[in-house]
């Protein structure tokens, strides 16, 4: 068990590379907002993969500064991406709803699953990136629980429909909650390897 994590914490931004690569490949030939987010989907990919292999071969090169460094552009990368794609959805009802003629149906629950991803994105964005380079006891905690956050509006988002109703389990599309999985997972290492070098530091500082 802990070979087969050792090996998915050592490779997983490539699974997630080649997972949204497969998943937002098609979307570069359709036009408009599934273009916009095809293209961002496919550098963050691109990315992804890059950095993968790169740690693969000379990651023990990597200084503890340029592995934040690497960690804060890969996980903002991802959730700029799902803000993207919440502001595209949350846009696309605004006007739906405006439309006279749209018989689109947006419940509460759908408005609410969007706002709520929308607002977790953007505070994820915010902190984690000062919570990297940042020792603060506070500061790391607010991260966590923004992390936490970030990771129920992406399981809501996967559990409800358009309109707001929840989905059946054969409805479940399962590589977009595989590619969720993944990053909440790399997610959280990384705020807790932020968090184990504080604690050192501090030590070393006490002695």
């Amino acid at each position: 068990m802990k070979k087969a994590l050792g090996f998915l914490k050592n490779n997983i931004l490539i699974f997630i590379g080649v997972l949204l690569l497969l998943l937002f490949l098609n979307y570069l030939a359709i036009g408009g907002t599934g273009l916009a987010l095809g293209i961002f989907a496919t550098v963050t990919a691109a990315y992804y993969i890059t950095i993968g292999i790169l740690g693969i071969f000379i990651g023990d090169k990597f200084s503890a500064q340029t592995r934040k460094i690497f960690d804060v552009i890969a996980v903002c990368l991802f959730v700029l991406f799902m803000l993207l794609s919440f502001i595209f959805t949350f846009v696309n009802m605004i006007q739906n709803s405006a439309d006279q003629n749209n018989n689109a149906f947006y419940g509460p629950t759908s408005w609410f699953v969007t706002i709520f991803g929308l607002l977790a994105s953007l505070a994820l964005a915010a902190f984690y990136p000062v919570t990297k380079f940042v020792n603060k006891d506070g500061l790391k905690k607010l991260c966590y629980l923004f992390a936490a956050l970030f990771a129920l509006g992406l399981l809501l988002d996967i559990l409800f429909d358009f309109e707001g109703f929840a989905i059946t389990l054969g409805q479940i599309p399962f590589m977009y909650l595989a590619v969720d999985l993944l990053f909440v997972f790399y997610l959280f290492e990384t705020l807790n390897d932020a968090n184990g070098e504080a604690k050192a530091a501090k030590e070393k500082e006490d002695k």
